[in-house]
C-alpha cells in the first residue's frame, strides 16, 4: 500500500488535483487506515498537492473532521450507500483503487481514458454531495 501511494507523492513538479472517493472504511481496519492516511495527507500538503475528497456521511466526525483541518483540501459527504472499502484515488492519468481490509491491496491503473472517466464520475458525485 505504501508503494502504491508513494507514486502519488513522487512526481509533484506541477501538482494536479488529487481526487479521492468514496471512503467508508471497515471498523476493524479504521485505526490503521487513519494513521496511514494522516501521514499521506501530511506529505500531500507539504508537496502542495490540492485535493478533493468524498467521504461517507458515517465518517463525518472522524475522517471528515481530520481532513477539514488540513490545507489544500475540500471535503464533501455522500450517503453510505455510495461508499465502500474500495477507495478510488485519481491523479494525473492514473487511477489507484485501494481496498482497505485486513490484508489491504491496491491496483494502479495508468490510463488517461480511465482517469478521465473516473474524474467525470467524481465531479458528478461532487455536485450532489453535502458539505
Amino acid at each position: 500500500m505504501k508503494t502504491a501511494f508513494q507514486d502519488l507523492l513522487s512526481d509533484s513538479e506541477k501538482p494536479e488535483e488529487y481526487l479521492i472517493f468514496s471512503a467508508n472504511i471497515p471498523e476493524n481496519v479504521f485505526p490503521r487506515f487513519r494513521r496511514f492516511i494522516k501521514r499521506l495527507h501530511f506529505e500531500r500538503v507539504r508537496k502542495r498537492i490540492p485535493s478533493k475528497i468524498l467521504v461517507s456521511e458515517k465518517l463525518r466526525k472522524t475522517l471528515g473532521k481530520d481532513r477539514r483541518k488540513e490545507k489544500l483540501i475540500k471535503v464533501k459527504f455522500v450517503p453510505i450507500q455510495l461508499a465502500g472499502p474500495a477507495v478510488i484515488n485519481v491523479y494525473k492519468e492514473k487511477t489507484l483503487i485501494a481496498i482497505w481490509s485486513e490484508e489491504p491491496s491496491a491496483l494502479l491503473l495508468e490510463s488517461k481514458m480511465a482517469a478521465d472517466s473516473f474524474k467525470n464520475y467524481f465531479e458528478l458525485l461532487w455536485e450532489t454531495a453535502k458539505r
